[in-house]
């Protein structure tokens, strides 16, 4: 038999759970903080790690027309579908934990991304 204080628990926990989740999602913490943070001029945007996709959509939502390009390096696997403009972004995926051949292009892609960059441009 469940008690009646057991679903308010289960409740609570699930709550603060959510609420933790919401905390951390990508696509938000990066609205958020460009909501914060004008970045003036042009933006160049580079979204690195397993929550690239939506870090990057973030920055697109906020950035609009001033994101000028981007480069998104993930996971294999985790290049989600979240509405990123993929003639704004360069889109790779790529082992980890542990880099792979795959790790290499975007290596050197970044590279090459940050050297382009104009000198008025923000990140």
């Amino acid at each position: 038999m469940v008690s009646p204080h057991s679903r308010d628990h289960r409740q609570a926990l699930l709550s603060i759970l959510r609420a933790g989740l919401d905390e951390v999602h990508g696509r938000e913490r990066v609205r958020q903080w460009l909501q914060l943070n004008h970045l003036p001029g042009p933006a160049w945007v580079v979204a690195i790690g397993k929550a690239a996709s939506a870090m990057a959509a973030g920055a697109q939502d906020m950035l609009g027309s001033r994101l000028q390009r981007g480069l998104l390096v993930t996971k294999r696997g985790y290049l989600t579908d979240t509405g990123v403009n993929n003639e704004q972004f360069s889109c790779n995926e790529s082992g980890h934990p542990l880099p792979d051949q795959a790790s290499l292009l975007p290596g050197r892609q970044l590279v090459q991304f940050l050297q382009e960059a104009p000198a008025a441009a923000h990140f």
